[in-house]
């Protein structure tokens, strides 16, 4: 058994969705499997850091992907998403996975992102256990999401590339003979708990690795993704403080300004000034009926449906809204945002193509609709499955509506409809990837009806109706 871990390269990605289709505990499943057209789809819309595959005779056997943003979540300057990180079963006790995690760390550290980010399901204890032994801390909520997974983030190349000018030659050259991070980070429990510790008002996490007979330790800025003190410790037990270089970035960090608030009819839209979001209340529904991303004029940093990033952002009020605008480098996008008589009007215009817009319906059951732009119509129960298979790991095997087509949501007491200028990607019943297209004029334009209270649904206009199909039809 040879295994060769090299970077993807064009022509691997049908042997890795292949690999994937096959193992029902693949990280990304999605009903009825996905193609290698889809896949490679995925990762080009991801902005791609690295992917790397582990090879065995010419067969696919392993992945470890790093990007900037997943759909579901967006990486802060610095950070890089591990995700696709998968080992064929029959090479789970070898070396792979963590020759796999370890290029992977040695990848980040040449090219300046120095804190990794990942997603694990605590139930699966093999893959806990081994994301705390390489050194993944909890900073974050240790109560699993809506999909089962906790966020775990790792730091040790921040450590590794702030102290590394300053260690000793016998340190160096025990780094330097280093083959896997498997025990460098030794001293973590496998409890879900969370790592953190705040002195004098810093959210904190602690490190003591071992390199050979070399101890390093060091303390960790969370929020701001910065070392604040490191020490080593020489195999006579001598320890001296080390010098801490600054990071080739900056994170900024979420402020705690007020959002802006507008709109009318029963309906509260709210902008979040960090990060850009956009949610809609409706009275007497707990919780948003709509929440919209914000399109980064960093294409690569495109918000995802969970979680946002600050952002320098220029907020003014308009007439029944907001005008919001963001500059980074040469590039700039702004958004004309308003709410008025239950019409959620979004108008943008932007000097290059922007990131990507998801939008989430927050109506939890009832019915949604898909109106064909022939008139016939495809009835779904919101929350079952059924319809609109859930492609939320690979974003890129989403079934698309065609332009013309309406979308409708309704849960007898709220109503969300979405008619669709252009293609929109269904990514689930309830959540779905809108695409700025823009109209001769340059602006590109997104419409979304809402109305609260049952008593004021206009009637719906008649339409031809077809069953459900299952999932992943």
């Amino acid at each position: 058994m040879s295994i060769t871990i090299r970077p993807y390269q064009e022509g691997d990605a049908h042997d890795i969705a292949e690999l994937y289709n096959r193992h029902r505990d693949n990280p990304n499943p999605v009903a009825g499997g996905i193609t290698g057209d889809e896949l490679e789809r995925e990762l080009a819309e991801r902005d791609t850091a690295t992917f790397l595959i582990a090879v065995d005779d010419g067969r696919v056997v392993g992945t470890f992907g790093l990007f900037h943003s997943t759909g579901r979540r967006s990486a802060r300057a610095g950070e890089l998403i591990a995700d696709m990180f998968f080992v064929a079963p029959a090479y789970r006790n070898g070396v792979i996975t963590g020759r796999l995690f370890t290029e992977a760390v040695e990848w980040m550290m040449r090219c300046g992102c120095l804190v990794l980010r990942l997603t694990v399901n605590p139930a699966n204890t093999v893959a806990f256990k081994l994301y705390r032994r390489v050194g993944c801390v909890s900073v974050g909520e240790t109560v699993p999401g809506e999909d089962g997974n906790v966020e775990l983030h790792n730091y040790i190349p921040l450590i590794l590339r702030s102290v590394f000018h300053d260690l000793d030659p016998e340190a160096l050259a025990a780094l330097g003979q280093l083959s896997s991070f498997g025990n460098v980070a030794g001293g973590r429990d496998d409890e879900l708990r969370s790592d953190v510790r705040v002195v004098d008002d810093i959210r904190t996490v602690a490190y003591a690795l071992a390199l050979g007979e070399f101890k390093l330790t060091a303390t960790i800025d969370v929020d701001r993704g910065l070392m604040l003190d490191a020490a080593l410790t020489d195999p006579a037990g001598a320890t001296r403080p080390l010098r801490i270089a600054e990071p080739p970035y900056e994170v900024r960090a979420l402020g705690d300004s007020e959002p802006h608030r507008f709109g009318g009819d029963g309906l509260t839209a709210e902008l979040d000034t960090a990060e850009g979001t956009l949610t809609v209340h409706a009275e007497g529904h707990h919780g948003p009926v709509f929440v919209s991303t914000w399109p980064s004029a960093e294409a690569d940093r495109s918000a995802g449906w969970r979680e946002g990033q600050a952002r320098d952002l220029e907020i003014q009020p308009v007439e029944h809204g907001v005008r919001v605008s963001e500059h980074s480098g040469g590039n700039r996008v702004t958004g004309t945002i308003t709410l008025h008589q239950g019409v959620l009007s979004q108008d943008f215009t932007f000097t290059t193509r922007p990131g990507r817009i998801f939008q989430t319906v927050g109506l939890r059951q009832g019915d949604f609709t898909l109106t064909d732009p022939d008139g016939t119509a495809h009835r779904h129960l919101i929350g079952t499955g059924i319809g609109v298979r859930d492609t939320s790991e690979v974003v890129a095997a989403a079934r698309t509506a065609p332009a013309g087509s309406t979308l409708t949501w309704t849960d007898g007491a709220n109503r969300v409809l979405l008619p669709a200028g252009h293609p929109v990607r269904l990514i689930t019943a309830t959540l779905v990837e809108r695409h700025l297209e823009t109209d001769a004029d340059g602006t590109a334009r997104l419409r979304t009806e809402l109305r609260t209270g049952a008593d004021r649904h206009p009637s719906t206009p008649p339409a031809r109706h077809r069953p459900s199909t299952p999932s992943g039809s």
